[in-house]
């Protein structure tokens, strides 16, 4: 499959490299030249512009968009919608509020361009494990969309169903998963270093936590990164 991606940070980076290796045809842009080049070192193809990244995009293209959500994320959509044609989409995978998704499904969808919100958790950790993409959009548009996230990750409709392939219909529905996905994490993380603030000083992450047993250390036992 062939997808443009905006925004190659640390995450986008690892989600265009993950693609690549899938076989998919990745054309890349940011604004950083730097971020560009590397993402061109994983094998994807680099523009400089997102005209240059539409016109490397065969008919009808699908975007992904991976920036920090708010204004970043509004004015690319905005740009993109601005440049792009009826039959193409635009994946959001960052956090936007769902009244966001609506709104702008709503005006693309006047120029008939699709909109799929798809919340992306997986972090550093999604280039060798994948991501876990829970997913808003109509069943036509996610349909063909189907083949480029699967090899990512798993589309999903809530934290618990990770090894389940559903799909939302509905516009925006990705952003309460996310949140509640992210929340418990951070929550989970937060404790660990409240009640174990000598072994998690300088721990960046935890992972593979299981409860204290009746063994003799009666120990939590956690994978400690960083």
């Amino acid at each position: 499959m062939q997808i443009g991606f905006v925004g190659l940070g640390r995450m986008g980076l690892n989600m265009v490299t993950r693609l690549v290796r899938g076989g998919h045809t990745v054309v890349a842009y940011d604004r950083s030249a730097d971020a560009v080049a590397r993402a061109e070192a994983a094998g994807a193809r680099g523009v400089s512009t997102l005209e240059a990244l539409i016109e490397g995009l065969s008919t009808p293209r699908a975007v992904w968009v991976m920036v920090p959500s708010g204004d970043p994320t509004e004015s690319t959509v905005s740009a993109l919608g601005r440049i792009l044609a009826a039959g193409d989409a635009i994946i959001d995978g960052g956090n936007t509020n769902f009244h966001d998704d609506v709104r702008r499904a709503q005006a693309l969808g006047a120029k008939r361009v699709d909109y799929v919100d798809a919340g992306t958790s997986g972090g550093i950790w999604g280039l060798q494990e994948g991501y876990c993409l829970m997913v808003g959009g109509t069943p036509e548009v996610c349909a063909r969309l189907e083949p480029m996230p699967v090899q990512k990750a798993t589309w999903m409709v809530s934290p618990g169903s990770i090894r389940t392939r559903r799909r939302s219909a509905n516009t925006g529905s990705s952003t309460v998963p996310t949140v509640l996905d992210k929340g418990l994490a951070s929550m989970m993380d937060s404790a660990l270093r409240t009640s174990f603030p000598l072994p998690m000083k300088r721990a960046r992450s935890v992972s593979n936590c299981r409860p204290p047993t009746a063994s003799p250390s009666n120990e939590l036992k956690c994978t400690i990164h960083g």
